[in-house]
């Protein structure tokens, strides 16, 4: 008697998914607004959601380009503030926290005449 074995494969069973890698974040400050730009890590990233502790609210943005720029504002002045940035790929997020300090408030310039 001969037996013939069959060997299917399928693909609909869900890929394992690693959590995102940290991306690298650079900061820019002034007095009333912080902006982050945010540099896609390798691997695959498809979203960020960024929030702001101190009530400055909190922003998304798709990871489908190499950089993206999330800016905050208006700020107080020579305040603290502390960003969560979540990198997220399906159901898996990293996240990273940034710690930033808006500028001092500029003097006016007081003219005599």
């Amino acid at each position: 008697m001969l037996l013939h074995l069959f060997i299917i494969k399928s693909t609909n069973f869900p890929l394992s998914i690693s959590e995102p890698e940290l991306p690298f974040v650079e900061r820019e400050k002034t007095a009333n607004y912080i902006k982050l730009t945010i540099y896609k890590p390798p691997g695959v990233v498809e979203l960020y959601n960024v929030t702001c502790s101190q009530n400055c609210g909190s922003q998304s943005r798709p990871a489908n380009q190499s950089t993206v720029v999330i800016e905050f504002g208006p700020l107080n002045p020579y305040t603290d503030y502390t960003f969560t940035i979540r990198a997220i790929t399906g159901n898996k997020s990293s996240s990273l926290y940034v710690f930033s300090r808006t500028e001092e408030a500029g003097m006016s310039r007081l003219e005599v005449v």
